[in-house]
């Protein structure tokens, strides 16, 4: 298989950035495969250490013939959660950018999910080359799990839905990191409903330690 660092536009001046791996065989469907914040793409290929051999699933799914991306997503670190000019704050990245794009009518949730989106948008674009189009997948672990979920929901080009290690009542969000608040979000959804909006399509909850 071959891997390759990429970066892909998703609207003005945002970026996706990751990993592709394209298996050795004929490509059997292509995969958005999504790590924990705290995970990177290389780990999740299993070219860096960090997660265990058998919990590779970038990897696993390339072996098995899938066309896999691996975004990067904005990590739960606060190295940089600040400015030499003013000072620096210990919020995680994520709360970080969360509060910013909250001034904006935004949200770190829809940024991730906008980035996955674009990359369907390449797999679409790869798809029109030929004359039978692959399944597109998404599999997620952890934080991974949360915009494989919603961005499933909200997107009908996803066949098929692996969400690990996320998924529960959300009535206690108010004890969840703030960067997964969502204004007014349980006046109409939950994890369930998001959940119904992705039926018929196949969604499977997968159970895992976090």
């Amino acid at each position: 298989m071959e891997v390759h660092a990429v970066r892909w536009p998703v609207f003005k001046n945002v970026h996706g950035e990751g990993l592709l791996i394209t298996p050795s065989d004929p490509i059997q469907a292509r995969v958005v495969a999504i790590p924990d914040a705290d995970q990177t793409p290389e780990q999740l290929a299993g070219i860096a250490p960090g997660i265990k051999p058998e919990s590779q699933y970038g990897r696993l799914l390339a072996a098995a013939g899938c066309q896999v991306v691996i975004p990067a997503l904005i990590n739960r670190s606060d190295e940089f959660s600040g400015s030499d000019r003013v000072t620096y704050t210990n919020q995680t990245h994520r709360e970080w950018i969360y509060r910013q794009a909250f001034e904006m009518g935004r949200h770190i949730i829809g940024y991730e999910v906008r980035k996955i989106e674009a990359v369907f948008n390449w797999f679409e674009a790869e798809d029109a080359k030929t004359p039978d189009p692959l399944a597109i997948g998404l599999v997620g672990y952890h934080e991974g799990g949360l915009l494989a979920l919603h961005t499933a929901a909200l997107n009908t080009r996803v066949q098929s839905t692996l969400v690990s290690g996320y998924f529960n009542e959300r009535n206690q969000v108010w004890s969840e990191p703030i960067y997964r608040n969502i204004f007014g979000q349980l006046n109409q959804l939950g994890d369930a409903e998001l959940a119904a909006l992705i039926a018929p399509r196949t969604l499977i909850v997968e159970h895992a330690a976090i």
